[in-house]
């Protein structure tokens, strides 16, 4: 397990978060809605994120945040960034189906240094740092050994609303469908993304993500041993992401073939 000073205030960060989210899960609570009437935010989306920021403010007081809810907080120099996505699954959560995930990543000098991608109901703790290895509950993980395509499971997320890029996700959808591959679509590109580092999964991808969404699974993909990149094949930029693919390494170019 890693155990610096950054993934300890992150861990009990996530930690208190997902004390509250466990409490709210099962209780009336506010929804609202955001960009459209599948992106949602709920009262436990803000607590949450709340939480997550002022343990780790209490430690580093002048460290920055970028939280999915807040945007950009923080006073001084911006030598540690952490992104925050409270509930990464939040249509999941509202509707007390259980797959969501909180996400907390430190940047430090324009790196991702720290992932922390914490499954509160599965009671499943997600950490890696740079050049430390990726863990599950301790237990260090690794992206599968599959190689051949009709023997990966793979995971994929729509974009919200509808248009061209949603027509475009259901073609490239139908596609790997006619090649007989199993496909999931469960709600949290977080949590996803951990499931490949783990080898749960050989591969996940996603349209219109955002830093928060991908900067902690990046890292946990590549400490894994997988592979993470754009869609038409270019490196992940965390701060600019949209489109993205993460593999276990073996099927990459493989699955761009078809996605590209």
């Amino acid at each position: 397990m890693i155990k610096t000073p950054l993934a300890k205030i992150a861990i009990e960060a996530s930690q208190k978060a997902a004390e509250c989210i466990i409490k709210g899960i099962s209780t009336r609570y506010q929804i609202d809605t955001k960009t459209n009437l599948q992106d949602l935010v709920t009262e436990y989306d803000t607590r949450a994120e709340a939480i997550i920021i002022d343990t780790i403010r209490k430690q580093y007081p002048d460290h920055h945040f970028l939280g999915e809810e807040t945007g950009h907080t923080g006073k001084g120099e911006r030598h540690v960034l952490w992104i925050i996505d409270p509930i990464d699954g939040t249509m999941n959560f509202a509707h007390q189906f259980p797959w969501f995930a909180i996400n907390i990543a430190a940047i430090v000098k324009g790196q991702v240094e720290l992932a922390v991608t914490h499954n509160p109901l599965g009671d499943e703790l997600f950490v890696a740092g740079r050049k430390k290895g990726a863990f599950l509950n301790g237990k260090r993980i690794h992206v599968s050994q599959i190689d051949t395509l009709p023997q990966a499971l793979l995971s994929t997320s729509f974009p919200y609303g509808t248009g061209r890029l949603r027509n475009k996700a259901i073609k490239q959808f139908g596609t790997f469908a006619e090649l007989g591959n199993p496909i999931r679509m469960m709600g949290s590109a977080a949590l996803s993304l951990a499931y490949v580092a783990t080898g749960k999964l050989e591969a996940h991808w996603g349209y219109s993500l955002k830093p928060w969404d991908v900067a902690a699974g990046k890292l946990l993909i590549e400490e894994a041993g997988g592979t993470i990149t754009l869609l038409n094949g270019d490196p992940v930029d965390i701060f600019g992401v949209s489109h993205v693919l993460a593999t276990n390494k073996h099927l990459h170019s493989k699955l761009l073939s078809h996605l590209s």
